[in-house]
């Protein structure tokens, strides 16, 4: 079986990155794996591994990447054309081009949902309308479907009857030996630091949380609100947080592999976004032994809820400091949270996890 991928993660291309080597993986499964990626800086066509082959687009102009695309794909299909190919895309927008080469090739088509694409709010602004209809496209074709949580399985099958029993719910894998060492003993620190490890993007809303901050640290000085990622919202929040009066109370650290770690120096984890698809940063908090303050997105309502987190409204600051204050004053209570949330975190195998996202590949060929 020979797969061939329409990406956009800018990340692919960044030897060491987690991303790429999540590829390499899943590529030495296949016979052949083939990536076109959506890129808007300059890129080269690289093998990254055996059987595994990188595609960059290299087009400034969004709508030049489905042209492009599309005569790299073709380049592509056509070194087998009566292989056993499946065209398989990351979102909305790459679901648009994947699902074009499928009807013209006419090939298996596997989508990968990973954005909880129907929340209330997830739905506004041009970009989300244009995943939306990317991902409209997609579902009346698809072979397969592969989501990252049960919420969305069964929000696409309630809109696309024909769906019903094409869709594996994957979740996100997560090496649970990656976080064993983060658990330990977090020291006395009077400070009690929360972090938010996050891409900073509009839709995580991470000024809730410095609002939140801004009303907690009128009253209690001994906090620190540590902010991981990098991203288009890095300048805005950093004024904000001067504008806010806040800049002593936050740190801002730059992307790092390293979540281990960084989970290990914190307190608490917390979580502001509108809408997330599974939540990975809350899975890998978790099994990092932290209390939890997170929106109801993603994986919230499965086994991460009210009875082992602080689950607060989509916007809602003043809930935010509410649960930041009643884990900031009550440290037992902040140790059984912890303590609830880590027990019931998924450890999945990963010999197990990588079987079933080849054999969804394998069902869409069938199909």
């Amino acid at each position: 079986m020979k797969v061939l991928t329409i990406g956009n993660d800018p990340k692919l291309h960044e030897k060491g990155s987690a991303v790429r080597a999540r590829q390499v993986e899943y590529g030495s499964f296949f016979d052949e794996s083939h990536i076109i990626n959506f890129t808007r800086t300059q890129q080269s066509e690289e093998q990254i591994a055996a059987h595994s082959y990188v595609y960059p687009t290299n087009t400034k102009f969004e709508p030049l990447f489905f042209w492009k695309g599309f005569e790299l794909a073709k380049r592509i299909l056509n070194t087998d054309p009566t292989g056993d190919w499946v065209v398989t895309c990351q979102d909305g927008l790459t679901g648009i081009l994947a699902s074009f080469l499928s009807w013209y090739f006419k090939v298996p088509l596997h989508v990968q949902v990973h954005a909880d694409i129907y929340s209330p709010h997830y739905q506004s602004g041009f970009k989300s309308k244009m995943q939306l209809f990317g991902y409209k496209r997609a579902f009346k074709r698809a072979s397969r479907i592969r989501v990252v949580s049960e919420r969305i399985r069964e929000n696409i099958i309630a809109r696309f009857p024909r769906t019903q029993g094409l869709i594996d719910v994957l979740p996100i894998f997560v090496e649970p030996a990656k976080f064993a060492g983060a658990t330990t003993d977090r020291g006395t620190d009077e400070t009690c630091t929360f972090i938010m490890v996050s891409r900073l993007a509009p839709e995580k809303q991470i000024d809730v949380a410095l609002k939140a901050l801004a009303a907690l640290s009128k009253k209690y000085t001994n906090v620190l609100l540590k902010i991981v990622g990098s991203g288009p919202e890095e300048d805005r929040l950093k004024y904000l947080a001067s504008e806010l009066e806040v800049s002593d109370y936050v740190e801002f650290v730059p992307w790092s592999e390293d979540v281990p770690s960084l989970l290990g120096e914190a307190d608490v984890f917390l979580q502001t976004s509108r809408f997330e698809g599974y939540g990975l940063a809350l899975h890998e908090a978790a099994l990092a032994g932290l209390p939890i303050i997170t929106t109801e997105v993603g994986l919230v309502g499965s086994w991460l809820n009210d009875d082992n987190a602080l689950v607060v409204p989509v916007g809602d600051e003043h809930k935010v400091a509410e649960a930041m204050k009643s884990v900031l004053i009550n440290p037992r209570f902040r140790a059984m949270l912890a303590t609830e949330s880590h027990k019931v975190a998924p450890r999945l195998n990963k010999a197990e996890y990588l079987r079933n996202y080849v054999e969804s590949f394998r069902l869409a060929l069938k199909k």
